[in-house]
């Protein structure tokens, strides 16, 4: 018998929506784990634009929401199933089991039933090299940040480090420069600058990327131009092309992106196959924090309409 018939890694929207789906149809024998101590973390800074929940007919930011989910859990004692501050190091697909370490440093194994995946998006993207040092919030695209800039009310940042090589990197720096944030370009090789280019974006080409900096959030970076190495303070850095985050989770999950479709590359009887759920932004993004709340729920359905999960 496994420790537990269903565990599910993620504490975001999808995860916690997972959750309450199989509460609610009476799974007991359930655990989500979560790395960070928050819950539903990137909601907590997602205070201005409002988004349709259809089961009530209200609208909510995403902290509004995140209050709501969390104070429905405290009444209904589900958080109870739920285990903060414990971060996956390795999957054992084969044994149907998770090894975490807790942020004391222990380190615990629960085998399984049925794995659910809740993580992001970001976190599971190809790319050719590993950013080396921490995961910590405020880690971006270069695609994200300029989406931000031009379609949401808030900035990444303040000191922004853009990591790349291509005309996009240079578009994305120029596009936040305008915007009135701090800029630094960070290139593995040597960069083209156009004609005009502004004197307050300081350009670093041809670097070596020693080491990311942060823990809760990113707080910098340390570069090697030559033989002098740099010391990069910033609250949020954005990454680009060939250059695109590459998290541990695309291993500990061996699955693949499909860039055509932009989801993940993996079919729901695969997935049976497997014994693996994959929700939320790990499967297809999507801003809509409330879809994507109710995701988890339509994905276990459709395992359900193809037999037992």
């Amino acid at each position: 018998m496994p420790d537990y018939d269903f565990i599910i890694i993620g504490g975001g929207v999808s995860g916690l929506g997972a959750l309450e789906a199989l509460l609610s149809s009476g799974h007991s024998n359930v655990a989500l784990f979560e790395a960070r101590d928050t819950l539903m973390y990137t909601n907590t800074w997602m205070k201005n634009i409002e988004v349709q929940n259809s089961s009530d007919s209200n609208s909510y930011t995403g902290t509004d929401f995140r209050m709501k989910i969390l104070s429905n859990l405290k009444k209904s004692n589900n958080d109870k199933n739920i285990f903060t501050g414990m971060r996956v190091y390795f999957i054992d697909q084969q044994e149907k089991k998770i090894h975490l370490r807790s942020e004391s440093g222990k380190r615990e194994e629960y085998s399984y039933g049925t794995l659910i995946a809740a993580v992001g998006a970001a976190q599971i993207m190809y790319g050719k090299y590993l950013l080396p040092g921490s995961r910590g919030g405020r880690f971006f695209t270069s695609y994200q940040v300029g989406e931000m800039i031009e379609h949401y009310p808030f900035n990444p940042g303040e000191k922004l480090i853009i990591f790349g090589e291509s005309l996009y990197t240079l578009d994305t720096a120029l596009l936040a420069n305008k915007s009135g944030i701090s800029v630094t370009v960070v290139s593995p090789s040597e960069l083209k600058l156009p004609e005009n280019w502004p004197n307050d974006i300081t350009v670093y080409d041809n670097a070596i990327l020693k080491q990311v900096y942060g823990d809760t959030l990113f707080e910098g970076m340390l570069i090697q131009v030559g033989s002098a190495q740099i010391n990069i303070p910033g609250d949020s850095i954005a990454v680009d092309g060939d250059l695109v985050l590459e998290h541990p989770w695309r291993k500990h999950l061996n699955v693949e992106w499909d860039l055509k479709n932009w989801k993940l590359d993996l079919s729901l009887s695969q997935m049976k196959k497997r014994n693996l759920v994959v929700i939320g932004d790990a499967f297809k993004p999507d801003p809509d924090f409330i879809k994507q709340y109710q995701s988890g729920a339509e994905m276990l359905n459709e395992f359900n309409k193809a037999g037992e999960v």
